[in-house]
């Protein structure tokens, strides 16, 4: 093994998982240092998990350089887990955690990753916002509120960011609180952002107009995908930001309820809408008819999440999608691919709705702009993908099966497509920025 060179060696680590590299290192000073080396560590993604938590601890231990660190399990009662990545890796690509509690940690770990950080998910708190009010950090020096935002906005390779949570306290004070003091920072030029998401429950007006709109605008002409809560989507001028995102590409989880937000766009993107129960489609429809058209839509995703077919008072089909689909298809002049995707939550597909009925109808809309078809069934593995194989040769039988392809939402299904599967614009387009890894939020 001696004779082998330092790149044989670290091609065959590079074929070593985590705990194989860790047992490898002992064998010599050689192999320890190559086995510390960062083209093999920034491939990995540690996960916390409360069952598996001495195998966490000894990853990050040994670790330098890791791709993920994700402690969105972690319940504030594990908080001495949290002070061991203190001593762990120093360059760290995605960091995930909801937790809310260890303001202390979560700061100085932000601090720790600030120069590599390109993913962030995390939870924003009154706790966490106000850190530093009553409170030291770092030889005594007390950091004045929003410290947590400021670090985040000197982060120049960060390029994703998911904000989750709830701020009742800034918004509940209203004028005594300026939230531009807690969040003016991340309007910083230098952090320019391609993708957002965030979820705030009932956020109130003056976090929509103090930072999120603000926040939103300063990022505008970086921005390729957005994802916003229905609540947020509502705002009018929301809406005229995502019109000023010029080099915008998708809407991630869109609520299909928020249409009106999109009629005027010029831009042309992919939109991933939500199907659920909760959506009044009536009305979405009565707001359809009065649209001149969503021409700038090219490509559309259609995620069935929960129970669509069984009206809850009498059971008889409910055949809303049956309407619905077929209008909104009549509005997308220009789309030509399409994605179809049901949960693992969802119901199985039957013939009254989905398969026979508003499939049929929505892709038989879309025949002549319709290119390629995308589908996705989680639903016990899939057994009922030949009731939607059906539905597609029956409504577009110009397209071909191209085999098993992923998708642009990371999503392994059929492909049926008018090329051949290596032309394919499906396979070859990367997975969503906000759809990437294991953080997910909410449907709805």
């Amino acid at each position: 093994m001696n004779s082998l060179s330092d790149d044989m060696l670290l091609e065959i680590f590079s074929k070593l998982g985590i705990n194989a590299l860790i047992n490898v290192a002992p064998v010599s000073k050689r192999w320890y240092e190559l086995s510390k080396h960062k083209s093999l560590w920034l491939r990995e993604d540690v996960i916390y998990d409360h069952f598996h938590q001495h195998q966490f601890l000894r990853h990050v231990r040994a670790a330098k350089y890791l791709r993920t660190v994700d402690v969105s399990d972690m319940h504030a009662a594990h908080g001495e887990v949290l002070l061991t990545l203190l001593n762990g890796p120093e360059n760290v690509r995605r960091f995930s955690c909801f937790c809310v509690a260890h303001p202390r940690v979560i700061v100085e770990l932000l601090e720790r990753y600030k120069n590599t950080l390109e993913e962030l998910n995390i939870s924003i708190s009154d706790e966490r916002l106000s850190y530093g009010e009553g409170g030291t950090f770092k030889d005594g020096v007390k950091p004045r509120p929003g410290y947590l935002l400021k670090l985040i906005s000197e982060m120049k390779s960060l390029r994703v960011i998911r904000f989750t949570g709830t701020m009742p306290s800034i918004g509940h004070h209203q004028g005594r609180v300026n939230p531009k003091w807690y969040f003016g920072e991340l309007e910083n030029p230098g952090l320019q952002l391609h993708a957002i998401a965030m979820k705030f429950e009932n956020p109130r007006e003056i976090l929509v107009q103090k930072f999120i709109i603000p926040f939103l605008k300063s990022k505008a002409p970086f921005l390729r995908e957005i994802r916003l809560t229905s609540d947020i989507w509502k705002n009018k001028d929301i809406q005229e930001v995502v019109r000023h995102c010029t080099k915008l590409e998708a809407l991630v989880r869109f609520p299909i309820d928020s249409l009106h937000a999109l009629e005027n766009c010029k831009q042309q993107f992919f939109i991933d809408f939500i199907l659920g129960s909760w959506i009044d489609f009536q009305k979405i429809q009565r707001d359809l008819i009065g649209y001149k058209g969503l021409s700038h839509i090219h490509e559309v995703s259609l995620r069935f999440c929960d129970q669509l077919y069984i009206k809850s008072d009498e059971q008889t089909p409910d055949t809303r999608l049956e309407t619905f689909l077929p209008l909104l298809a009549g509005r997308l002049h220009s789309c030509k691919r399409v994605h179809i995707y049901r949960w693992d939550a969802a119901p199985p597909f039957v013939g009254s709705v989905h398969s026979t009925s508003a499939l049929v109808k929505f892709l038989y809309t879309l025949r002549r702009t319709l290119e390629e078809v995308h589908i996705s069934d989680a639903f016990r593995g899939g057994r009922h993908l030949p009731q939607l194989m059906k539905a597609i040769r029956d409504s577009v039988p110009h397209l071909k099966s191209r085999g098993i392809a992923v998708n642009r939402l990371g999503n392994r299904g059929l492909l049926f497509s008018v090329k051949c599967k290596v032309d394919s614009i499906i396979p070859n387009t990367g997975p969503l920025l906000l759809e990437h890894g294991r953080i997910e939020f909410g449907s709805h």
